[in-house]
């Protein structure tokens, strides 16, 4: 099992902040296919359109980091092991969380963008520093769901008191 040299929330955070930089490449790479689409037409696309459904993976996770992040900065190892699991999963075809649709239009990018190559090489980085989860399928499970819960259960709290 990886360790991680930096505690939980900062570890967290960088993992977040590597997965914004090669959501912002795959933008910019897609972008290439009609550049005439930026602002609001832009958001309304990563939002709403089927064709840019795909990303929606890359951007429900760095959400749930930065929410977690945002609203209770108490992360356990096993926590981090779990986003970075999802993250490994995604974006490098890693372990039973893989994502196919989502490496289908990914890889392709990767071939054509050198900016999002880079973005992708400093991801893996950050991931190579962080904990995997146990090997051990109870405890993984139980990670699972505790992220599950965690994120679903501050979203809710963040509905009811008002909170954006």
């Amino acid at each position: 099992m990886r360790q991680s040299a930096l505690d939980e929330p900062r570890s967290l955070g960088i993992l977040s902040e590597a997965l914004r930089n090669v959501h912002f490449h795959v933008v910019e790479a897609e972008r290439q296919f009609d550049p005439a689409v930026k602002g609001l037409d832009l958001l309304d696309r990563l939002a709403n359109h089927p064709e840019w459904a795909w990303l929606r993976s890359i951007s429900s996770l760095v959400g749930e980091i930065d929410h977690v992040l945002a609203t209770d900065p108490h992360v356990t190892p096993a926590e981090v092991a779990t986003a970075a699991t999802r993250a490994r999963g995604l974006l490098f075809g890693e372990g039973e969380l893989r994502d196919e649709a989502f490496l289908e239009h990914y890889r392709p990018l990767l071939q054509q963008s050198h900016e999002l190559a880079s973005a992708h090489g400093k991801l893996r980085q950050v991931l190579d520093r962080l904990p995997e989860e146990p090997e051990d399928e109870t405890a993984r499970q139980a990670a699972r769901e505790g992220w599950r819960e965690r994120t679903e259960r501050t979203l809710a709290d963040r509905r009811r008191s008002g909170s954006p």
